[in-house]
């Protein structure tokens, strides 16, 4: 076995040895090989490379079909790119994109990837889920690889996102796709780890980003180097500005190198777009795709180049909805709609994130059917990412969102779009609607809209939105404020999460941009409280904001304008107040500083000029109080002449009851000076009960103690009326007098009881030897006997266990000893056998050699008796030799027997 195992190894080492060295040589293949068609391609882009200004739209695909009969293949290919494989695209990417069954490309791509792979700028403009992120992924990846880019030749290409969500998307779509290239991909967001990113950023040709984190690495990271690089691509460049991440991209680009091809994408275009690409594009390529470009002719330059409007538009397969709703009756109807569409997939955008997180969390509790989720600022990357893809991959649903997921994010069959809270603009608008209906799909939408908010409806039909009017079903409405109510009853947190939705709807409204659409003091502030499960309308301070309760507690002054002026005034001078306590205290504060670090420095105070300025107002303020104290003095007099008297016999009633206790204590001393000399058990004796005593003297409920602290209580009532003197109101000495009061709080003398002190914890016990124990002691005492006790049954445990134990090893010794001795005698009848068999088989040969074949016909009975007598006739010698032969010369026996038949 050893000789074969060692046979086994070496024959996979070699295996292995040969395997590895076919990987190699298939590798060095394949790098050789790998770059075989970057001339071609080369050659192909200048060839096949569009005029600029041309771009393949729609419109221009009817001729095709007219040319194709007249056109050769190639050619019309070459006119016509309607297929990916159509483009000089290496067949790396081919394969990758036929695997996600990406076969045909969208008017976006046909007008924009020709173009970008000729390595001109492009400024380009389409709708929601038009397929723009594949428009500039490939001929980013094409880039790359006609320059045989290598993880040595660093960092290639930026691709800038807003937000976290998008950015994950756009690598998961780059990875898909790339399998068959060695390209290394970062991606790069807030709420990871920056060390780890920072320890890996120097082997990136590709950083998909956020704008924050990508200028927090430019500033911090030793090996972030972007002088190779080749492409930035901003998409979504729109919301980048409007997130307030202008600064950083001036930052980013003055970091950046100039010789770059740079490419920005949006779903609809403003000025500001305009104003970032004539800093950062060089004759751009400006491709817009929409329902006014599509009409155009396409050498019409003036009309590209002058269209710094705005534009907007909404997916083709889009029905848009809107419907009048009353502020009570909000949550009401989203309520019943959702419940109207269990087995749909639905968005819900709201303005705020509390306000996503209340209505979650009380759908939840009303449990409404179809799994909920929740989407918005204020969570955690982690969490934020596993409800995306949870979310995705649900056939239907619910999630509740702000605009956080309104740019971008492509949820694959969503069919219902709710706008619960009216957008700021048509451009939120237009983007919100846009997670539906994308490319080939159908969709659906539906805004809420205020009485006060109708206006906005009527600035989407300005701008060519085909929005009908849909009224409710009143069989299908459903209310839920009284549930709603006695949920925000029981729970504290969920009145809680209630208030802050309200007071941040307010605010979003307050802060909003278009006052035309949107008025604070035009909402029932009262009524949305109730739609929100609230009793009492929370409180806001808000300017501009009319209090209902104020109004309602006016008497009906007709004229505001002159109820309200009073009001300014005294507001006007509590401000005016406040304000000098502000500066008197700062001033303070200035000086305590000030003295503070004299000290610590060593340096003098301040000037004796200030210090006589301060003791004299001091003693003028001294001389002021003395006076008002001596007419409080000359007025309490005369009431407190009759108490005095009262006063003075109870002080001798207590000097009394002093010089008694005094003797009592001189006489125990005596008696215990001469009991020491006698005998020491006496003195023990005596010492312990003077504690006992002091223990009496000490005990709340006990009389002394209560008599002894009533006398001092009125002594502290008549102290109070009566002015302080010098030396009345001394404590008396300890010596003749002593109360060891403790210091305990309020919540402790609740829990005083009879026996003493915290539950008689304090108290003394004593026992026949006269030993002075505690309730704490005895305890102890308990809690060592009672451990004795389990100490003495843990040992006869033990004994128990061991007697088992040899109980048990006897009785296995003996099993073992009878299976022994079955096993051998088992061995014997195997040997027996075995013994029997070869006698068989020798037997057997050597009856064999005997036979003649010539009379073996006429003589076949008598050699069988024969057999037998001499089977019978063995002799045990004869046995012992038999056994004795092996078996190989058993079977060379066999053997030649057998080549004695055949040449017969």
């Amino acid at each position: 076995m050893k000789d074969f195992n060692q046979k086994h190894t070496k024959f996979n080492k070699k295996n292995g040895n040969q395997s590895q060295q076919q990987k190699k040589k298939g590798l060095k293949k394949h790098q050789k090989h790998r770059y075989h068609d970057v001339d071609k391609l080369q050659d192909r882009i200048k060839k096949e490379s569009p005029a600029s200004g041309e771009y393949l739209y729609d419109y221009k695909l009817e001729k095709a079909e007219e040319d194709r009969a007249k056109l050769q293949p190639e050619e019309f290919r070459k006119k016509y790119k309607i297929n990916f494989s159509d483009l000089p695209i290496s067949f790396n990417t081919i394969l990758g994109l036929e695997k996600r069954k990406f076969i045909k490309m969208t008017e976006i791509q046909r007008c924009t990837i020709p173009h970008i792979l000729a390595g001109r700028d492009v400024l380009a403009a389409s709708k929601t889920g038009s397929g723009k992120t594949l428009s500039y992924l490939i001929p980013l990846v094409e880039r790359l690889y006609v320059q045989k880019w290598n993880p040595l030749d660093g960092l290639g290409a930026l691709i800038i996102l807003p937000t976290r969500e998008l950015a994950t998307q756009v690598f998961e779509v780059f990875n898909s796709f790339t399998q068959n290239h060695d390209l290394s991909v970062g991606l790069i967001i807030g709420g990871k780890n920056v060390k780890f990113e920072k320890q890996h950023m120097k082997g990136m040709n590709v950083l998909i980003c956020t704008p924050g984190r990508l200028l927090q690495h430019m500033d911090e990271t030793p090996d972030f180097d972007c002088t190779n690089l080749q492409m930035l691509v901003i998409d979504e460049a729109d919301l980048i500005l409007d997130l307030g991440f202008k600064e950083h991209l001036n930052a980013i680009l003055l970091n950046l190198p100039k010789s770059r091809q740079t490419i920005l994408f949006s779903a609809t275009l403003s000025k500001s777009i305009h104003e970032l690409s004539k800093l950062s594009l060089k004759n751009a390529e400006h491709i817009f795709l929409h329902e006014v470009r599509s009409t155009q002719d396409q050498d019409s330059k003036n009309v590209i180049n002058t269209s710094i409007k705005d534009i907007y538009e909404a997916p083709i397969k889009l029905t848009q909805y809107y419907m009048e709703v009353n502020i009570e009756d909000k949550l009401n109807m989203l309520f019943s709609f959702l419940r109207s569409h269990k087995k749909n997939k639905v968005l819900v955008f709201l303005s705020t994130c509390k306000q996503v997180r209340f209505v979650y969390e009380a759908f939840r509790r009303l449990k409404l059917g179809p799994p909920i989720f929740e989407l918005h600022g204020r969570q955690k990357q982690a969490k934020r990412l596993a409800i995306f893809f949870t979310f995705a991959e649900k056939k239907f649903g619910v999630l509740f969102t702000t605009n956080l997921a309104a740019r971008g994010l492509d949820f694959p069959a969503v069919e219902w779009i709710v706008q619960v809270d009216c957008p700021d603009d048509v451009v939120t608008y237009v983007h919100r609607v846009g997670r539906t209906a994308r490319f080939k799909n159908d969709g659906n939408s539906l805004l809420m809209v205020l009485p006060s908010e109708v206006k906005m409806v009527d600035k989407l039909k300005e701008k060519k939105m085909n929005i009908q009017k849909l009224k409710a079903n009143p069989e299908h409405q459903l209310s839920i404020t009284n549930s709603l109510q006695s949920y925000l009853v029981e729970n504290v947190d969920l009145k809680y999460l209630a208030q802050r939705a309200f007071i941040s709807y307010v605010r979003s409204i307050h802060f909003a941009q278009d006052k035309d659409v949107f008025n604070v003091n035009s909402l029932d502030l009262n009524g949305l409280s109730e739609s929100f499960g609230l009793i009492q309308t929370p409180v806001i301070n808000i300017k501009g904001l009319k209090n209902e309760e104020s109004d309602d507690e006016d008497d009906g002054d007709s004229d505001g304008e002159e109820s309200n002026d009073p009001d300014g005034e005294k507001e006007d001078e509590v401000i005016v107040k406040k304000q000098d306590k502000l500066a008197k205290l700062k001033e303070k504060i200035k000086k305590l500083k000030e003295e503070k670090a004299r000290k610590k420095l060593g340096l003098p105070p301040v000037e004796e000029e200030q210090n006589n300025d301060k003791e004299e107002q001091e003693s003028k303020s001294k001389e002021k109080k003395q006076k008002q104290q001596n007419k409080q003095n000359e007025e309490m007099e005369i009431e407190d002449n009759t108490k005095a008297n009262d006063k003075k016999d109870k002080k001798k009633k207590k000097k009394k009851s002093i010089e008694i206790s005094e003797e009592q204590q001189a006489q125990e001393d005596d008696s215990s000076k001469a009991a020491d000399e006698n005998n020491n058990i006496k003195k023990a004796f005596s010492v312990k009960h003077e504690k006992l005593v002091k223990r009496r003297n000490q005990d709340v409920f006990s009389e002394n103690y209560k008599k002894l602290r009533n006398e001092i209580e009125n002594d502290d009532e008549d102290n109070f009326l009566v002015p302080k003197k010098k030396g009345q109101n001394q404590d008396i000495e300890e010596s003749n007098y002593k109360i060891n009061t403790l210091n305990v709080s309020k919540n402790q003398l609740k829990k005083i009881k009879e026996e003493g002190y915290f539950g008689g914890k304090n108290i003394t016990y004593f026992t026949d030897d006269g030993k002075q124990l505690t309730q704490d002691d005895i305890r102890m005492m308990k809690y060592k006997e009672n451990e004795k006790k389990a100490l003495e049954e843990e040992e006869d445990l033990v004994r128990k266990h061991a007697l088992k134990i040899e109980k048990n090893r006897e009785s296995d010794k003996a099993r073992e000893k009878a299976r022994i001795q079955e096993k051998r005698e088992k061995k014997k009848m195997r040997e027996y056998e075995k013994n029997q068999d070869l006698i068989q088989r020798n037997q057997a040969i050597l009856g064999e050699e005997s036979f003649d074949e010539e009379g073996y016909d006429d003589q076949y009975e008598g050699e069988q008796i024969e057999e037998e007598e001499i089977q019978s006739g063995y002799s045990q010698q004869e046995q012992e030799s038999i056994d004795s032969e092996s078996e190989e010369q058993v079977v060379q026996k066999q053997k030649k027997i057998k080549k004695q038949k055949k040449h017969k």
